[in-house]
């Protein structure tokens, strides 16, 4: 059997088992375990495959047609043009949490540049996972000084490779949302919580309902929960001036809104759009105390 025979029977195996790309997963599956990659890989078309390779292929091939993400076999999922390790335990980074980082990056860059900051721009990272957020923007802005907070400990040991492999100084803490930088304030203060409604994430993709973590999914009966919980304590987390973004649901920015609004320490309350068209983002200004 050749690779171009080969690849073209996992495709049709993932294609038959529902999966959505089947053609490109299978040939992702191929250059994981050679090791090949595209190029290579298209120059090999003709050449015969050894059973040893046939039977690895077969195997991680089973794993994705049962519903396993491609990440999690792979190992590997690209951010903001980083290659972050994930693994079960861990939400898989989207590419629409990127406009999160995008606008992070700018503020924490506009922050440091200001004539008269003496001292890094400190950021928070809520609810870190791999570690995707914190760790790309302090990668991208290396004045930053950063800390990542997760309830997981599964998650943050993920979060520390990510940081390691990425050559970055990132503190981990261990704990609930806040809890763990309780009497600390920062300047911008990031975070992609669970926003899924409990009855939607039942219908989702079998990839996402049943191997990614249901609490990195789930934000309670109407996906709100963490927001409540968070809108409260935000404020006294940050400086005055400092900053809030969260990752938001589709159709939550009002609700969000009026949380932030509702603590009374919040102005120029702003939602953004993801390249699809949708409320992805929501930031705030912590009032300056008089």
């Amino acid at each position: 059997m050749t690779v171009r025979e080969l690849i073209s029977s996992g495709a049709a195996l993932l294609a038959e088992a529902g999966v959505e790309d089947s053609r490109l997963d299978a040939e992702l599956l191929y250059d994981h375990i050679t090791g090949l990659d595209r190029t290579h890989r298209i120059l090999q078309y003709r050449e015969e495959v050894t059973e040893e390779i046939v039977e690895t292929y077969s195997e991680i091939l089973a794993r994705r047609a049962a519903g396993e993400p491609l990440q999690y076999i792979t190992g590997v999922q690209e951010f903001m043009g980083l290659p972050f390790h994930v693994a079960p335990g861990v939400l898989i980074p989207r590419p629409e949490t990127e406009l999160l980082v995008e606008k992070a990056v700018a503020w924490a860059k506009s922050f440091c540049e200001k004539s008269d900051t003496a001292r890094a721009c400190r950021v928070l990272d809520i609810g870190c996972g791999s570690g995707a957020i914190g760790v790309s923007l302090a990668k991208l802005v290396p004045a930053a000084s950063v800390t990542c907070t997760d309830i997981s400990p599964a998650a943050l040991e993920i979060a520390r490779q990510n940081a390691a492999r990425l050559s970055v100084e990132v503190e981990f803490l261990e704990g609930d949302l806040l809890a763990p930088v309780e009497g600390r304030k920062f300047d911008l203060i990031l975070s992609n919580p669970p926003y899924i409604a409990r009855d939607v994430v039942r219908g989702l993709a079998r990839e996402v309902r049943d191997h990614e973590p249901e609490m990195a999914l789930c934000g309670g009966e109407d996906g709100l929960d963490v927001y409540r919980q968070l809108a409260s304590s935000l404020g006294d987390a940050l400086q005055p001036g400092g900053a809030v973004m969260m990752e938001i649901g589709h159709d939550q920015r009002e609700a969000v809104k009026k949380m932030l609004e509702e603590t009374g320490v919040f102005a120029g309350i702003v939602g953004y759009r993801d390249l699809a068209g949708r409320d992805r983002i929501i930031t705030g200004e912590r009032i300056a105390e008089e």
